[in-house]
């Protein structure tokens, strides 16, 4: 993992990591493939020109490829580092690519893993539809659904789905008759080099878990095992040479079933969702995830003679910062300016990177929220939000209200509740809480400083999103009184922020963290 390990902390700054209706929890556990069986996890999203691959490589006719990216989460414009002199991922940078590997619509294939949409501000105030405009014009040909796009509700993703021109790919979704039927199938076939490919697709099976009630409340997300072989044989029935199968999830959990998916004429499992790439051969059958927001993608060449396959990771960067492509520019700098338009405010100046590493039990940028709501509402002990609704860190600079955003992306409101000390007790042990006012220590409750007694109650505000069960919390088993306060949950963020500047204080790391000592250890 060398190079990875120096260029990934930089991403940290900015990334869309896995949200409310979303926050996505972490996930289950990566299934780590076996070291006899897992391919190369190097990857160097910096080789670049050097590899530029001048690729436009003498077509072997005898190869149908298959392009896959994963986790878009709406970057559609890249990261670039001014340290490193390098662009990481992006629209600009993957058409390039393809284009340097003598990409052909009519001969390849062009997937994605789902989570397109939501992340930065010119994707997420628009609904996704600007990603919606860079994948119909980049030619993909078909997209799993993922549970993030769900976000913005049934008749947003109807609108983005009626725009896209391609099919969206959920197998394992059904929904009452009483529900408008969603536009969603659960394979696709494709005519390529005299063979037919299926594309079989299937959203997160937790996403009831991990979306907002609200969203996906009348829908039921079923496992892939039994659906993934049922699939297969329908699709070999049909007269499919070959089948990719397109999974929002870690396809690792489908490498005990290679050998019979390989029997029914499945060549590929592509995935995403749990943000740890990795490609391996398991029977036969190619397994693969790729680094998220267009900085990689997984290859698959499927030999057309002997339907054999073998996969690989790619990684997209470039060494400039332009947009070459004029109908890509002209998506971005539109997507840009409406989104501006609406956060342009500058809050704050940060001094320093406020970092959202993954793993960190209390990421700066968590307390940052945490202090905020706690100075907004009075006669409140403690504040706790979901690591997953925390999407990205704050860069060093001016930070805007549309930066607020991209970190809190999702529409959730605030709630006040009251919790018994054995309630927060468990609140605090969530693996996904990020707590303000309140912490344990030695597996006590501590609040605002001092031990709480077993009789005692706490005020505490959350998000709606958790209220309704999201990311697992049982609020709803615990019989107490909820107050939605009809406060959005990024506008005392907003507010703090505000505050600080006309006080003439910058924003820091460690202004937060005395901060947030100052609310959770002093009594």
């Amino acid at each position: 993992m060398g190079q990875v390990a120096r260029v990934l902390p930089l991403f940290a700054l900015v990334a869309c990591v896995t949200g409310n209706a979303p926050q996505t929890p972490t996930g289950p556990p990566v299934a780590t493939p076996p070291p006899a069986q897992q391919g190369s996890q190097r990857t160097n999203p910096v080789a670049l020109d050097a590899q530029k691959e001048a690729e436009s490589e003498a077509r072997d006719e005898r190869t149908i490829r298959i392009f896959h990216t994963s986790d878009e989460h709406g970057w559609f414009q890249g990261y670039y580092s001014k340290s490193h002199g390098v662009r990481y991922g992006g629209a600009e940078v993957l058409r390039r690519h393809l284009k340097d590997w003598a990409y052909d619509d009519n001969k390849d294939l062009l997937l994605s893993g789902g989570d397109s949409w939501t992340g930065p501000a010119e994707s997420t105030l628009l609904g996704g539809e600007s990603m919606v405009k860079v994948f119909n014009y980049i030619g993909y040909d078909a997209v799993a659904v993922g549970n993030h796009e769900f976000d913005f509700g049934l008749d947003q993703l109807r609108k983005n789905v009626e725009a896209s021109q391609f099919p969206y790919l959920a197998g394992n979704v059904t929904w009452p008759p009483t529900l408008v039927a969603l536009p969603f199938q659960p394979r696709v076939v494709f005519n390529r080099k005299g063979r037919k490919i299926a594309v079989i697709g299937f959203t997160y099976e937790a996403t009831g878990e991990v979306t907002h009630p609200g969203r996906v409340g009348m829908l039921e997300f079923k496992g892939y095992n039994e659906l993934a072989i049922e699939q297969a044989k329908t699709a070999q029935a049909e007269g499919a040479d070959a089948s990719v199968i397109i999974l929002h999830d870690n396809p690792a959990k489908l490498a005990p079933l290679a050998s019979q998916l390989k029997a029914l004429g499945v060549r590929a499992v592509l995935g995403g969702h749990v943000h740890e790439p990795f490609e391996m051969m398991v029977d036969g059958v190619a397994f693969c995830v790729p680094f998220d927001r267009m900085r990689e993608t997984c290859r698959v060449d499927l030999d057309r003679e002997t339907l054999e396959a073998k996969v690989e990771r790619r990684p997209l960067g470039s060494r400039d910062n332009d947009v070459k492509d004029k109908t890509l520019a002209k998506i971005m700098d539109s997507a840009r300016s409406q989104a501006e338009a609406k956060t342009r405010e500058v809050l704050a100046e940060a001094e320093a990177p406020l970092s959202k590493p993954r793993g960190i039990k209390q990421p700066v940028v968590g307390q940052l929220i945490g202090v905020a709501w706690l100075e907004a509402v009075e006669g409140v002990h403690a504040a706790v939000t979901n690591r997953g609704g925390v999407r990205m860190g704050i860069q060093q600079g001016p930070v805007q209200l549309g930066h607020i955003i991209g970190v809190m992306p999702f529409d959730n409101q605030l709630v006040r509740v009251e919790l018994t000390r054995d309630q927060l007790h468990e609140v605090l042990s969530h693996p996904q809480s990020v707590a303000t006012g309140a912490e344990l220590k030695n597996g006590k409750v501590i609040l605002r400083g001092g031990l709480m007694g077993p009789k005692d109650k706490a005020a505490v505000l959350i998000n709606d999103f958790m209220l309704n069960g999201g990311d697992g919390y049982r609020f709803q088993s615990y019989g107490m009184q909820a107050d939605e306060l009809g406060i959005p949950w990024r506008k005392p963020v907003y507010d703090y922020l505000r505050r600080l500047t006309k006080a003439g204080e910058k924003l820091s790391p460690w202004s937060v963290k005395k901060a947030w000592n100052g609310v959770t250890r002093s009594r």
